[in-house]
């Protein structure tokens, strides 16, 4: 007889309600009962349980100890498709915290002679994370191999979104800083900002009008120690917002290829 767990379920039912919950979205609810599970196993679901265990941390966020409950699946497990599953699951877990670097290497483990399925699902997050990490070229190179399992006329199409990517090469922030220093609202204007280089024109202009009015009427010194102090913030401040918006141009344009990037390889 299979022993009772705390409010009469055997195991196989409170396994079978960790799952439940885990498809429902009660994440929380399947941590508690997949734990529950593991404590009382006897052999036969531990790897699985493990392995959803897992994803039902990754669900909520807590990455780490995603991670530790798939390694401990992965060591208990012989079954090669559980095991590819698990890589896989790993990987999107450190590409969620943005460890893209430890994501590729955990593709890097699945075999050369895995089935189509998983080859292709490799070369998609490797293409995914190699992006995130802007080496494009090696984000395109695993995209193509990709389409070669799906459609390979598109290649042509996924070539020319990569070709956009190029030019982000145009938001330089150091440029737009200097040239800020030099006209005032200018690189906030190369940035893509036109009414925050109005601003930045404005503010600072009538600092530097203002700075030769008082410098006509008073002494050098009086126009130094009242005017040169915000005339220098001011200054300091659009050096500074010409680079912030020009970084944030350059991050909003690479996200919007990237959204046309997956809207694109989801359709084939």
């Amino acid at each position: 007889m299979l022993p009772l767990l705390g409010w009469g379920q055997s195991l196989d039912q409170c396994y079978q309600h960790a799952s439940s919950q885990l498809q429902l979205g009660n994440y929380e609810n399947a941590v508690s009962a997949f734990h529950r599970v593991l404590y009382f196993d006897d052999g036969r679901y531990s790897s699985d349980a493990l392995f959803q265990l897992a994803k039902s941390y990754q669900m909520i966020g807590e990455y780490e100890k995603a991670r530790k409950f798939l390694d401990q699946s992965y060591a208990v497990t012989d079954n090669d498709s559980l095991r590819a599953e698990i890589i896989f699951e790993k990987s999107i877990a450190f590409t969620l915290s943005g460890n893209f670097y430890f994501a590729l290497m955990e593709l890097m483990n699945i075999p050369d002679d895995a089935t189509t399925e998983n080859r292709k699902r490799a070369h998609f997050h490797m293409g995914i994370n190699y992006f995130q990490l802007e080496s494009f070229d090696a984000s395109k190179k695993e995209f193509r191999k990709y389409l070669t399992f799906t459609d390979s006329s598109m290649i042509d199409s996924l070539d020319y979104l990569f070709d956009q990517l190029r030019k982000l090469k145009r938001y330089r922030p150091n440029l737009a800083a200097g040239m800020s220093l030099v006209v005032p609202g200018s690189g906030q204007l190369y940035a893509g900002y036109p009414g925050e280089a109005l601003n930045s024109f404005l503010l600072v202009g009538s600092f530097e009008v203002l700075f030769f009015v008082v410098a006509a009427r008073y002494s050098l010194l009086d126009t130094y120690l009242t005017i040169v102090p915000w005339l220098q913030r001011y200054l300091y401040g659009g050096f500074k917002g010409a680079k912030r918006l020009t970084l944030e141009r350059r991050a909003e344009r690479k996200d919007e290829i990237y959204r046309e990037l997956l809207q694109y390889i989801s359709r084939q």
